[in-house]
């Protein structure tokens, strides 16, 4: 057996050493190091009410987006809603004008109904701008406490 050790090349030697090294520790390592523990750390919810804007876009290039986006955001808002989220919703939309469709309000079914009769108009890309959609949502009257998020929807 020795004889065949001092054939075969250093690196062979090593590289075979460290393998079944290796295997036999990750085989047998939780015996002799002890078990494996799992921590769970639970961070605290952020308790402020949430105010939330959506900016929709409404211009002509949604025309095929629109339906689909609509039954998102009723999904979405029902299962805030079903969360309990303590918070204010608004809606702005934008094509060639940027408007608030609906104020602040913690009445998520304001908002669903709001969304319901808007509809594809304006041009495909002269005039559209989402910055003004940006521009009048921030300038939507926050409560100074809540956590202020803007969601910006379009293509």
């Amino acid at each position: 057996m020795r004889s065949l050790l001092n054939r075969l090349p250093k690196w062979l030697i090593l590289t075979v050493a460290g393998l079944i090294g290796g295997l036999s520790l990750a085989l047998f390592a939780e015996r002799w190091v002890g078990t494996h523990r799992e921590e769970v750390v639970i961070v605290p919810a952020d308790q402020r009410p949430v105010d939330l804007v959506f900016v929709l876009d409404t211009s002509g290039s949604m025309s095929g987006e629109l339906e689909g986006v609509r039954n998102s955001l009723t999904e979405f808002l029902g299962q805030l809603e079903a969360r309990k989220i303590k918070g204010r919703f608004g809606l702005v939309t934008f094509d060639n004008n940027a408007r608030i469709e609906h104020a602040l309000t913690s009445d998520v079914k304001e908002i669903v109904a709001a969304m319901k009769p808007l509809f594809v108009q304006g041009g495909r890309s002269e005039g559209v701008s989402s910055l003004a959609g940006l521009a009048v949502a921030a300038g939507l009257p926050f409560q100074p406490a809540a956590r202020k998020v803007i969601i910006l929807i379009t293509d």
